[in-house]
């Protein structure tokens, strides 16, 4: 490789907030909607202007266990609806692309079968689903890895865009976001889930480890 193939870097700026006042631990940015959202480990994280390279607003906080601040571990942005996924420590929040908390991984708004599901294992690596319809369903999804070795599988919605007549629906208003946990899936007995990446075509998932496995997933279409 020759010299004339070597590409440099410019400083075109920097930019700050008071708020990150502990190291930056997340980055991810949407050319679709122009926005940067940046994590730090003290659990804040912040929206900005990518073209304007300007703060626009810091994210709600999802909070963590006992009411403490957990570090921002992963970031992810659906680049066809803007809507934002942050991850701190067992949980997530989603957030629509002008910054508005949406709906928080909880027990209050999980509907799952068994109730050990909600793992309180830190999540370790994030990834959505690109588009309104694919091989997993038209649902908006989020796929979460573990520091155990877990992977999930998490649908949102609004629940008036669901049967209401499910048992778990009865006491909900239409407007409000729910999460369902549509798989769960043990990749390794101990090691980190470190990534996570749906491919362009929405058809498979790529998981990676701390261990070094590389593994590749394809949706299970039910029959």
């Amino acid at each position: 490789m020759g010299a004339s193939s070597t590409r440099s870097l410019t400083l075109i700026g920097t930019i700050g907030t008071p708020a990150h006042h502990q190291r930056i631990t997340a980055l991810q940015a949407s050319r679709a909607y122009s926005i940067l959202v940046s994590g730090c480990a003290g659990g804040v994280a912040i929206l900005w202007d990518l073209n304007r390279r300007r703060f626009i607003r810091q994210l709600p906080s999802i909070g963590g266990q006992e009411g403490k601040a957990r570090g921002i571990t992963a970031i992810c942005i659906n680049d066809v609806t803007g809507d934002i996924v942050v991850a701190a420590g067992s949980t997530f929040g989603v957030y629509n692309v002008n910054g508005a908390l949406r709906v928080r991984l909880d027990d209050s708004v999980v509907i799952f079968q068994d109730p050990t599901a909600l793992s309180p294992v830190s999540i370790t690596s994030l990834a959505v689903n690109r588009g309104e319809a694919c091989e997993w369903g038209a649902e908006k999804h989020v796929v979460t890895g573990h520091a155990d070795g877990t992977l999930c599988v998490w649908a949102y919605s609004q629940a008036g865009t669901r049967d209401q007549n499910e048992q778990s629906q009865r006491s909900r208003r239409k407007d409000d976001w729910i999460i369902e946990l549509q798989g769960r899936h043990k990749v390794t007995p101990n090691s980190a889930i470190t990534a996570l990446c749906v491919t362009p075509d929405k058809r498979k998932l790529f998981t990676g480890t701390r261990d070094g496995q590389l593994s590749v997933w394809t949706a299970s279409i039910p029959r």
